[in-house]
């Protein structure tokens, strides 16, 4: 199941990229051509991105499922713009967030307690999102959004869940910013900020990948 449900994620994914990426539109002169980002190397790359994502089915409880399965779908596609551009278009982030709404809504069938804390983990890491975006200036307000969102596929399985896939995340973000800083000695063209979407998103199947090693 778990192999057929990542092959799935994979080509969602990659269909998402294909077909929906060249028709977003972003009211900004400042915008990046997403047209040109779609390439047959880059849906194939982003395809390859999401089935790797995917693994982590073989080890996060199946009950998840409902929520990680379109949360993988769909991000991989959206923070693969971020990592090739900085943008995260607010198009492209409302399909993401739509896609979980069935799962829910299932969720709420027949677990209403994990979707308590899935609601309230989206609450908790966007707020501490939107405060740090206010306070620092250095987070764009598209990640306070895609904060919202990993709080609530890690929230379903508790805080600690949750603060796991808050801290990889962030954790991942570190290391990529002290790569970046470490290319800018040697390329000081580069621009001073990067994209923290991917790895913020990251989080949530890290930590997935994670929990097991923590609890047994």
């Amino acid at each position: 199941m778990a192999l057929a449900i990542s092959l799935t994620v994979a080509a969602v994914a990659g269909l998402t990229w294909w077909f929906a990426v060249p028709r977003v539109r972003i009211d900004d002169p400042e915008a990046p051509d997403l047209v040109a980002l779609v390439t047959p190397r880059s849906f194939v790359l982003v395809s390859l991105a999401a089935l790797a994502a995917a693994q982590v089915l073989w080890i996060a409880p199946a009950w998840t499922w409902v929520l990680l399965v379109p949360y993988l779908a769909f991000g991989t596609p959206l923070v693969a713009v971020d990592w090739a551009t900085t943008w995260l278009p607010r198009r492209l982030q409302q399909v993401a967030a739509t896609a979980l709404v069935p799962g829910a809504v299932f969720l709420g069938v027949t677990d209403p307690g994990a979707l308590v804390w899935a609601v309230v983990g989206a609450a908790v890491a966007f707020g501490f999102f939107l405060a740090a975006w206010r306070l620092s200036g250095q987070l764009g307000f598209g990640d306070v959004l895609l904060a919202g969102t990993v709080g609530l596929v890690a929230g379903q399985s508790g805080p600690q869940q949750l603060a796991l896939a808050l801290l990889l995340g962030s954790a991942l973000g570190v290391v990529v910013g002290v790569v970046h800083r470490l290319r800018r000695v040697r390329h000081p063209e580069l621009p001073s900020y990067f994209a923290y979407g991917p790895t913020l998103w990251l989080g949530v199947p890290a930590a997935y990948a994670v929990a097991p090693l923590l609890s047994g």
